[in-house]
């Protein structure tokens, strides 16, 4: 997985969900191995960090806990632009340097 981050979808569920150190080698290579990952790993902050480094999209992929974390959000906006802060929690979506960071007014409120 670390030259080819999609032959996750191949590995065990059992990797694909608790092994921290093979996920994040696949994700930082291809950040869409998120998509292979399971629910454990697609809620690590660690690993979701990883991939929207690689690919600021996969912050679709993630579970509730990254998308509540303010780095693994500002990492994607700061990649990919205000695209990614509509998957962004909602307390992160009124935090005002978030908003800012996706351009946004730090205190105005928009139609999500």
């Amino acid at each position: 997985v670390s030259t080819h981050g999609a032959a996750l979808q191949y590995a065990s569920e059992d990797i694909r969900n608790t092994d921290e150190e093979v996920v994040k080698a696949a994700v930082a290579q291809n950040g869409a191995a998120l998509a292979y990952a399971g629910p454990d790993m697609q809620n690590d902050v660690e690993v979701v960090l990883a991939a929207v480094r690689q690919n600021a999209a996969m912050l679709g992929w993630a579970g509730p806990v990254p998308r509540a974390n303010k780095r693994v959000v500002l990492a994607a906006i700061r990649k990919v632009g205000p695209a990614a802060f509509h998957q962004a929690s909602p307390v992160l979506q009124r935090d005002p340097e978030v908003r800012a960071a996706a351009g946004l007014h730090p205190s105005r409120s928009y139609a999500l």
